[in-house]
């Protein structure tokens, strides 16, 4: 699809949180296709929300109009005011007007995984525009460590929000790195964002 995975760490039919839809599930019916499994996805949005319901309806292919978060509660999004860009985010790293935003429920992934009853994530893939870090970092303290973590980081606009994001990250990557492998997929100039693999490390306790 349109994210890269570890093929021989993909179990057969796999749990796979999908955060971040947009109007592409490439990446989740490939994995459908290939290892079965259960795929959950999220994305408030109005344009994923009719994107999936012009879809064929396929079983294990769940989708929620949530908003993916380490609070649970109910958060404003961000958009674009002409609606040119159809992206929202919750810390508006795109210096969108402050008077336009939305508001949607957002969960973090500790409380979803109770709500579905899912015992472990196997694949966590996050699309979700700014806030990933202190998503991954909220489920760390749940010991909660997905078998695969693909994810996209947005990199503000603004100059001293890309500071801050700088120095927030690194402390991030050190956090990470303790049980993951990383590889930078893609990269582009501060601004858009990159994207990062994290493949968890295997330990005497694995099967």
């Amino acid at each position: 699809g349109n994210y890269k995975l570890k093929n021989n760490m993909i179990p057969n039919n796999p749990i796979i949180y999908s955060g971040g839809v947009g109007t592409n599930v490439s990446f989740d019916l490939e994995i459908l296709k290939k290892k079965g499994g259960i795929i959950r996805l999220f994305d408030p949005t109005k344009q994923s929300i009719d994107y999936i319901k012009s879809l064929e309806k396929k079983k294990n292919f769940k989708f929620y109009p949530y908003a993916l978060y380490f609070k649970n509660k109910k958060i404003k999004l961000y958009k674009d005011p002409s609606n040119r860009i159809k992206s929202s985010s919750i810390n508006n790293f795109l210096e969108f007007n402050y008077k336009s935003f939305y508001y949607a429920q957002a969960y973090n992934l500790s409380y979803l995984m109770n709500k579905f009853k899912d015992k472990k994530i196997d694949i966590l893939k996050l699309d979700i525009e700014g806030v990933a870090e202190d998503l991954i970092l909220d489920l760390f303290k749940k010991k909660k460590y997905p078998s695969q973590i693909v994810s996209a980081f947005e990199i503000p606009l603004n100059y001293i929000k890309f500071i801050k994001f700088v120095y927030k990250f690194l402390k991030f990557i050190a956090v990470i790195k303790k049980n993951y492998y990383l590889y930078n997929l893609r990269y582009r100039s501060r601004g858009v964002e990159m994207e990062i693999l994290a493949i968890k490390k295997r330990t005497k306790y694995d099967k």
